[in-house]
């Protein structure tokens, strides 16, 4: 029997939607899959074109009188109704915040197993093998699943920018028979416009405790806590010029976050974001445990510290010893 697996593409940007396609490259250990995707709402014609061009069959495209920015509950109650009957193998979600909800979400609803955060798949005479990364990405867990089943992952594919012109494919209209009710009242939505989400970054730069040790003068009225804001505070200003300048956005520590020095949705590392990106910059990190098995899949990782034994260094590719203070600003001249 063919394996009938379902891919929910993230249709939010074209980053998510990247990301979403190239989910489909956990399926190529598994012999003659039918693999078909499935979006809530309305998908470009040049999305449907992307989809062709990565391999899927058809497109399952659900559409309700009134579907609001993506909303968990609401997504999962769609997806829940059209795939009830179907009955897939698998479904696939991206290990994304937004995925890993509504995978849950769905699982919970039909009662199925849902495994977050895999990374391979793997077909066995009976079943199916699953291994992902555990206990600070230190160990790996090998799953023996029976389908069906759903998870979560995330799979990068190389020339994924790569599209044929020429591809075309189904697309199957579903009209939800009833309207999904919403089970959360939006009071007030805020949206920090000014910087990139991590997991959407090419480029990080990212400041740690380091930041404190701020040379500058500051106003003579500062003392404790006012004071050590207001170095951070300028620490940050550099590295958000930094980080514009290489197209990308900035990143903290958990200890900076705790302090109330940046927001939690900069925070990367075992109780944030785990990140990969193209480029990694650490200015004044230690290089924690708890912070490094967030940031240790990036390609490229540059550290900038002025302790010579710092355990940064360990997981960096280059290394820059020295004041951060004294390093940025040239950095900054030479990429201006």
């Amino acid at each position: 029997m063919i394996p009938r697996i379902l891919i929910w593409l993230d249709t939010t940007n074209q980053t998510t939607f990247t990301q979403s396609l190239q989910l489909i490259g956990l399926t190529s250990n598994i012999q003659t899959p039918s693999v078909s995707a499935v979006v809530i709402g309305n998908i470009s014609a040049e999305y449907q074109k992307q989809a062709a061009s990565f391999g899927f069959e058809k497109i399952i495209q659900i559409l309700s009188s009134d579907i609001p920015e993506i909303e968990i509950n609401v997504y999962a109650q769609l997806i829940t109704e059209w795939v009830k009957p179907i009955q897939p193998d698998l479904f696939i979600f991206p290990n994304s915040d937004y995925g890993r909800l509504l995978g849950a979400s769905v699982s919970a609803a039909l009662d199925l197993p849902f495994y977050p955060a895999i990374q391979t798949i793997h077909q066995q005479a009976e079943g199916y093998q699953l291994s992902r990364l555990t206990f600070g990405k230190k160990c790996k867990q090998i799953l023996q699943v029976h389908s069906p089943f759903m998870l979560s992952a995330n799979y990068k594919t190389e020339n994924s920018n790569q599209f044929s012109d020429s591809s075309e494919i189904p697309l199957i209209k579903h009209q939800a028979a009833n309207q999904p009710e919403n089970l959360v009242e939006i009071i007030q939505k805020f949206q920090q416009t000014s910087h990139l989400p991590l997991e959407q970054a090419r480029v990080i730069v990212t400041g740690g405790r380091g930041l404190l040790n701020n040379p500058t003068s500051a106003p003579a009225d500062l003392t404790g806590e006012e004071l050590d804001k207001w170095k951070v505070n300028h620490g940050f200003e550099l590295l958000k010029t930094l980080a514009k300048q290489l197209n990308g956005t900035v990143g903290a520590t958990r200890a900076l976050v705790d302090a109330g020095f940046a927001p939690y949705e900069w925070q990367i590392g075992q109780t944030g974001k785990f990140v990969s990106p193209e480029l990694y910059i650490t200015c004044g990190v230690s290089g924690a445990i708890q912070h490094t098995i967030g940031m240790n899949n990036s390609r490229l990782i540059i550290a900038i510290n002025k302790d010579p034994d710092a355990p940064i260094f360990k997981v960096a590719n280059y290394g820059i010893i020295g004041d951060l203070y004294e390093i940025l600003p040239t950095l900054i001249k030479d990429f201006a």
